[in-house]
């Protein structure tokens, strides 16, 4: 199949020798030079270098700190990696599962109290990061030094990248995804029989519209003009705009959690199952559960991929585990329980899974790939996206 391909500002797809890796494009050179100095300007999230840094002495420090850490992040994966951290270490280490609304919510609240539980957090919404988390100071970015020549994305910190994918039921469809375009996705035929996330409650999936308005319109209108051999007529400001408010006119199911979701799609024995659209960790799901799932090879994009910015809390009382923590995270044997259910190491040098069930490494250049130089203006978007979204899907 022949696909568009977006031009990414800030992302590149970069091969190593180990294996393909997805890298983001280091800073510009007046991010560099802020961080440098460990000074940021008002629209930059805080930076903190290190200048005299040895991993011995801060692994000793934090030793020393004879205090509990606690974790959050949005995968389940976060326990397996708080188990593995607390055994290398000797640091009670707690890891817990939370939804990046719920976790900025909890931090900023932490902070106004004077209270600090959660001392580091992995969160995939980095618009709040930028917008709520560091101008209020309730989060400080820190950056591990002896690999930040490794690590492309530094401002703020990326620790993983995620895929999330077009699926679908290749028991029902043996041959191949029903569908060749994702505008096929806003036509009758679909109606009803698209299953997503809530986008209202998902910050991804906002900040995957924003990014589409922003990064994908000329290949949305070009996916157009090649599916119906005619030039896009839209009222809305660009292709992305009028894509997303046909899709929600089409009425896709909308699903709370990813489980049921993902189990809509691939349950075996349906006749009609819908196209979904999910994380690419969830293929770990197939052989325990039989389900029958295969990523969808559609134009313009197969899915896109978010950032997830890790950051320790201001207020933490075990400053050094937490420094620790994010170094560990940020080294292939830290990140391996999410890096094995295909999501992409922050840090360059990590591989790629060779055994990821998804098979996403085959298809990193036709995701549609946030940068974390979006952020602030998916922050600012993010109210009326999701004003937009509610009139679509509701009318």
């Amino acid at each position: 199949m022949r696909r568009a391909r977006i031009r990414i500002t800030g992302v590149v797809m970069a091969a190593t020798l180990s294996g393909a890796t997805l890298a983001a494009c280091a800073p510009s050179s007046e991010d560099e030079g802020s961080e440098a100095t460990g000074q940021t300007s008002a629209a930059s999230p805080t930076v903190e270098i290190d200048q005299n840094f040895d991993l011995d002495e801060l692994v000793e420090a934090a030793q020393a700190e004879g205090k509990k850490l606690t974790v959050y992040d949005s995968t389940g994966a976060v326990e397996d990696i708080a188990a593995n951290f607390e055994k290398k270490y000797g640091i009670e280490t707690e890891g817990i599962k939370s939804d990046a609304p719920d976790t900025v919510e909890k931090m900023i609240r932490e902070a106004q109290a004077d209270n600090v539980t959660v001392d580091v957090a992995v969160i995939s919404d980095i618009a709040s990061i930028v917008n709520e988390l560091f101008p209020q100071e309730v989060a400080t970015n820190w950056i591990p030094p002896d690999l930040a020549d490794t690590i492309p994305q530094k401002n703020p910190l990326v620790a993983v990248v995620s895929p999330s994918v077009f699926v679908y039921n290749n028991e029902t469809y043996p041959d191949e995804c029903p569908i060749s375009n994702i505008w096929e996705l806003t036509e009758d035929e679909w109606q009803g029989n698209f299953a997503m996330g809530d986008p209202l409650n998902e910050p991804d999936l906002t900040d995957w519209f924003s990014e589409l308005t922003i990064r994908g319109a000329d290949d949305l209108e070009g996916a157009y003009a090649s599916q119906y051999d005619e030039t896009l007529e839209t009222s809305e400001e660009n292709a992305a705009w009028e894509w997303i408010k046909r899709l929600g006119e089409n009425q896709p199911k909308i699903f709370a959690d990813e489980e049921t979701l993902v189990a809509s799609v691939g349950v075996r024995g349906q006749d009609d199952p819908p196209i979904g659209l999910m994380s690419v960790a969830k293929f770990r799901d197939l052989e325990d559960k039989d389900y029958a799932l295969e990523i969808c090879e559609v134009s313009p994009w197969v899915g896109y991929a978010y950032p997830k910015s890790i950051v320790m809390a201001t207020g933490t009382e075990a400053p050094n585990s937490a420094k620790l923590w994010i170094h560990y995270m940020m080294t292939a044997e830290g990140i391996e329980p999410q890096v094995s259910d295909g999501k992409i190491s922050g840090n360059s040098d990590v591989p790629l899974a060779a055994d990821d069930p998804s098979g996403v490494s085959e298809y990193l250049e036709d995701l549609l790939v946030f940068g974390t130089d979006t952020a602030q203006a998916n922050g600012q978007i993010r109210p009326d996206m999701q004003d937009f979204w509610r009139l679509s899907y509701s009318g």
